[in-house]
């Protein structure tokens, strides 16, 4: 009479513990006998004090307790159960000869979660084990049910926050570093220039942050194409091999050629993410061993913990960064990719890197796990899909710039950040072209229609008061279907950016950018 949906949800090698409470030892047999074929794990106890004992260090499923027992009865030792917290969550079902109301009444009322009467049938001992075991598992899955209700609110509402602090700081952003890239090139004095320099790589680093926030609530995939991931990895075994000489480094592939799509550079930041963590991890070992395992779904069993629910369709390739570091313990293994979670000092910065790489993956359409050993090492895979069949990237990967026009003498900025715009103000007119700014949609389609003919191109931002990005851009298409326009946001996905371009968007240029970016559309 084994209970095939338990063990399907707990998995074949979780055994059901069942702990056995009886002052008489020839009671505990006969449970024994009936249980005892279904597989169960059992365990027994002959007194109060010494269930309350096993029960906290082998935590059972289930405890079977007589009621009728010297020194500490069942319902005293149910309530010591249930007042404290390691063994509170257990479930508890009397097992007694004593049924009259007053006695089941004290026994609820202790915590117990059912009652057997003795003489009891092997049936009914089963029925109500396998009856209380369903309770637990439905328990278990509301709660897992919980969990992801709870994360998935908490990243919507990042998400938005993601997306406001994106807009309105990389506006600022761009200002910063754009106008110091202006002081370097309109200065010869040294000391200036390394102050820019300074400027500038905080700007830098104030990205990349903004950038990692984006990628853990899914947002950001910008630049897609055809990848094959022997080149990420040939890379950063190269770079750990010249830079930490201690560490072994090997690497077992059983595809030829593993193939996924996405952005490149962050597929790269997610294997350099997960290497350096583990060269973290082996810092203080005379020798360390990191080992990739590249393979595909058609060559290798997928470990337990992963769903797959978005790759049991195309298949995936599988990427296993392996360390003999110092591990994780076990109680941070649930937290290593929430924002912002370290063991570090907090002075040394917050640890966004892993959250980001986790969002990576999961914008791409795959998965990443960790398993980790105190004392023994770490091993992080990562599932991505597999490209279901060739495409023609080349025209997004080059940026889609359309041909020069040397009629066109204007160039049209619509952005309503008072900076950016000066900032563009600024660099256009050194390429030898005339600006026009608008500081909103509307403003921007009247200087559109009256001056398109001499409009060479556009530089759009795409979230703006009154009239989005996306609108101006279609109704500049409806004026001119040949125009030129230029995406500029620091808050993008890469389905938007994708819809962006079959309206007629040219390109996309994320904010913060350099003068340079600008200037190489030009």
């Amino acid at each position: 009479m084994k209970c095939p949906v338990f063990e399907t949800i707990r998995g074949n090698n979780t055994k059901i513990k069942l702990l056995i409470v009886d002052d008489k030892t020839d009671n505990i047999e006969v449970a024994a006998s009936v249980l005892a074929p279904d597989g169960f794990t059992l365990l027994y106890a002959e007194s109060g004090v010494e269930c309350l004992s096993i029960a906290e260090s082998e935590q059972p499923d289930i405890i079977l307790l007589d009621i009728m027992m010297p020194e500490m009865d069942g319902i005293e030792t149910c309530k010591r159960l249930k007042a404290n917290v390691a063994t509170m969550h257990i479930a508890v079902i009397f097992l007694t000869a004593k049924i009259d109301d007053e006695t089941l009444q004290q026994g609820f009322a202790a915590g117990g979660y059912d009652y057997i009467s003795k003489p009891f049938s092997p049936t009914v001992l089963l029925s109500r084990v396998y009856n209380q075991l369903r309770i637990i598992y439905k328990q278990e899955a509301l709660t897992r049910a919980q969990e992801r209700l709870a994360k998935a609110e908490k990243n919507q509402l990042l998400g938005l926050l993601a997306g406001g602090i994106a807009h309105d700081f990389n506006n600022q952003l761009n200002g910063i570093m754009g106008f110091a890239d202006l002081i370097k090139d309109r200065t010869v004095d040294a000391g200036i220039m390394s102050l820019a320099d300074l400027i500038t790589e905080c700007g830098e680093r104030c990205a990349i942050q903004i950038s990692n926030l984006l990628a853990f609530v899914g947002k950001g995939k910008y630049q897609v194409s055809r990848i094959n991931v022997l080149e990420i990895i040939q890379a950063a075994k190269n770079n750990v091999l010249e830079k930490y000489p201690y560490i072994e480094v090997v690497v077992n592939i059983t595809v030829e050629e593993p193939i996924i799509v996405g952005d490149y550079s962050q597929i790269e930041n997610v294997v350099n993410t997960v290497v350096m963590n583990a060269v973290e991890a082996m810092s203080k070992q005379e020798h360390g061993e990191l080992i990739f395992d590249i393979a595909s779904s058609a060559d290798t069993e997928i470990e337990s913990g992963f769903k797959l629910n978005k790759l049991k369709g195309s298949g995936y390739v599988q990427i296993r960064v392996s360390d003999n570091g110092v591990g994780i313990p076990q109680e941070n293994i649930d937290r290593v990719f929430e924002p912002f979670f370290t063991t570090k000092d907090l002075s040394l910065g917050g640890g966004m890197s892993l959250a980001a790489a986790y969002g990576i993956v999961e914008n791409h359409g795959g998965e990443i796990n960790i398993r980790s050993t105190e004392g023994e090492g770490t091993a992080v895979t990562i599932l991505l899909p597999v490209e279901a069949e060739p495409v023609d990237y080349s025209d997004t990967a080059e940026g889609l710039v359309g041909s020069i026009d040397e009629d066109y003498d204007y160039i049209l900025v619509i952005d309503d950040n008072k900076m950016s715009r000066i900032l563009l103000e600024d660099i256009i007119p050194a390429q030898s072209y005339r600006v026009l700014t608008a500081s909103n949609g509307m403003q921007g389609l009247e200087l559109f229609a009256r001056f398109k003919s001499k409009i060479r191109l556009v530089f759009l931002d795409y979230i703006m008061p009154q009239m989005s990005g996306d609108e101006v851009l279609k109704r500049i298409m409806e004026l001119d279907p040949d125009a030129v326009v230029y995406i500029v946001s620091g808050y993008k996905s890469e389905q938007s950016i994708a819809d962006l371009l079959a309206l007629g968007a040219k390109g996309f240029i994320k904010k913060p950018f350099k003068c340079r970016d600008i200037i190489e559309v030009i």
